[in-house]
This record gives structure tokens, C-alpha cells and sequence, in this order.
């Protein structure tokens, strides 16, 4: 008799656990790929209702934008959903979709990242280097002024390398005497 209850309980346990709901196929149903796109478009809904908007407000609800996108209702959606989760390989189809759509757009969002990096790196290293360019130039020419001033004519001031003159050799004037 013992045996027979655990027996039974086994049965009933394992009976329980097995899901023999399978929903009637809605006349409305969603088709798998837009169900797809529906999915991928509620997740990055779902996701962006935490982040700030350009107005910097938080917690609005995108999910009716994303009804009115596909040109659904959120009880067609309930509806669909429900029956594609009761026919688990779908379900997993579905979702295996989404994840390689997110994948996509995530390395497409890395991608624009990347470029948009690289062009403000040498947006800011031209201009760096034409700052440095232009305060050297204005050194120099302040320099130049400087030693002029100060060194009067007797060096040679060029490329930044200052240079003494070479004495002028002068002609003796010879005076012949008449």
C-alpha cells in the first residue's frame, strides 16, 4: 500500500509538471516574423523606459507607440503571444529572431560609435595641431622681435636658429695724394 502512494505521487507530480494547454489559434494571429519585429520593438520600448528622453523625462510608456507601429492592439498582441508560447518550438523560434535582430543592431550601434569617434579624434587632433602650429609661429615671432631688439644687427635670426654675423669687410679707401 505504500508503494502505490508513492507511486500515485510520482504520477500526479510528473503529470502536473507537463503542460497540456495548447491555445486555439486566435483568427487574428500575428504572423512569426512581424511578431518578431513586434517582440524586438518591445524590448528596446521596454529597456528605454528607464533612460531620459530628450525632454530628460523618465517612465513613459512607449508600448502604445509600438501597438500603434504594427497597427495592433495589446489584446491581439496578449492573444498571439499566449499562443505562440503554447507551442514551445515556435516560441523558442521567435525569440532565437529577436535575439539575432538585437545582436544586429547592437553591432551596428558599436559601428556608428566607432565612426563617430574616429571623426571627432581627428576633428580634435587637427585642431590641436593647428593650435600648436600657431602658438610655435607666434613664439618665433615674438622671439624674432626680441633678440632684434636686444642683439641690434649683429646676429642672424632664421628657422629659430640664431646665428652671429660674419664681420662686414670693409674697403679701405686709399686717398692718393696729389
Amino acid at each position: 500500500m505504500k508503494h502505490t502512494y508513492i507511486i500515485l505521487a510520482i504520477v500526479l507530480f510528473f503529470g502536473a509538471c507537463t503542460s497540456n494547454t495548447i491555445y486555439k489559434k486566435p483568427k487574428d494571429l500575428i504572423p512569426k516574423d512581424q511578431m518578431v519585429d513586434l517582440m524586438v520593438d518591445m524590448y528596446m520600448a521596454n529597456v528605454s523606459v528607464n533612460l531620459p528622453n530628450k525632454d530628460n523625462l523618465r517612465n513613459i510608456q512607449y508600448f502604445p507607440l509600438v501597438y500603434k507601429k504594427h497597427k495592433i492592439d495589446s489584446t491581439r498582441f496578449k492573444n498571439s503571444n499566449l499562443y505562440y508560447m503554447s507551442k514551445i518550438k515556435d516560441y523558442l523560434d521567435i525569440n532565437q529572431r529577436v535575439i539575432d535582430k538585437l545582436e544586429i543592431l547592437k553591432k551596428a550601434k558599436e559601428a556608428v560609435r566607432k565612426i563617430e569617434d574616429s571623426i571627432q579624434k581627428i576633428k580634435s587632433d587637427s585642431i590641436q595641431k593647428i593650435k600648436s602650429d600657431s602658438v610655435k609661429k607666434f613664439k618665433e615671432a615674438k622671439l624674432k622681435i626680441k633678440l632684434k631688439d636686444s642683439l641690434k644687427s649683429d646676429f642672424i635670426i632664421g628657422n629659430g636658429v640664431i646665428i652671429k654675423k660674419p664681420p662686414l669687410k670693409t674697403k679701405k679707401k686709399i686717398q692718393v695724394k696729389q
